[in-house]
C-alpha cells in the first residue's frame, strides 16, 4: 500500500549527505574547523514524496472538483494562512474536519496543484 511506496521512495533517494567546507579549509584538513553536514537535498526529498500522498495525511483539501491529500504540519509551516487555519489557536471551526472545501476563484483552482506542490518540493515551474 502507501507505506511500501513511502519506503521505496525513501530508499531511492538515499544519497549520502554532503560535507560543506569552511573558508580556508581544504579537503585534506581533517581536523581544522567545524564540520558541517549538508543534508538539505534529502530533507526536501523526504517532504516531496509526501506531496498529495495519503501516507500520513491528516487532511484533504477540496478545491473546485479536485481533492488533494495534505499534512497540516507541512501546510502550516509553509503558509501563514494554513497556520491560522490549523494552528494551536485556530478558531476556524472546519480545521478539525477530515476534508475541507476551499472556495477559490477559477484562476486559483487552475494553479492550486502547483501552489500546493511548492510547499512540499520547494520549487515551482513558472512556465506552467
Amino acid at each position: 500500500g502507501n507505506m511500501s511506496f513511502f519506503r521505496t521512495a525513501q530508499t531511492e533517494m538515499d544519497d549520502p549527505p554532503k560535507k560543506k567546507m569552511h573558508k580556508g579549509e581544504s579537503s585534506s584538513d581533517c581536523h581544522a574547523g567545524t564540520e558541517v553536514i549538508d543534508d538539505s537535498k534529502a530533507f526536501v526529498q523526504r517532504f516531496a514524496i509526501l506531496f498529495n500522498s495519503s501516507c500520513f495525511s491528516d487532511v484533504r483539501l477540496r478545491v473546485g472538483d479536485q481533492t488533494f491529500y495534505g499534512h497540516k504540519f507541512i501546510l502550516a509551516s509553509a503558509s501563514k494562512v494554513f497556520e491560522a487555519m490549523f494552528g494551536e489557536y485556530a478558531k476556524w471551526e472546519e480545521s478539525h474536519k477530515q476534508e475541507i472545501r476551499l472556495v477559490e476563484e477559477e484562476a486559483c483552482q487552475i494553479v492550486f496543484y502547483d501552489f500546493l506542490r511548492y510547499f512540499y518540493c520547494a520549487s515551482i515551474d513558472m512556465g506552467t
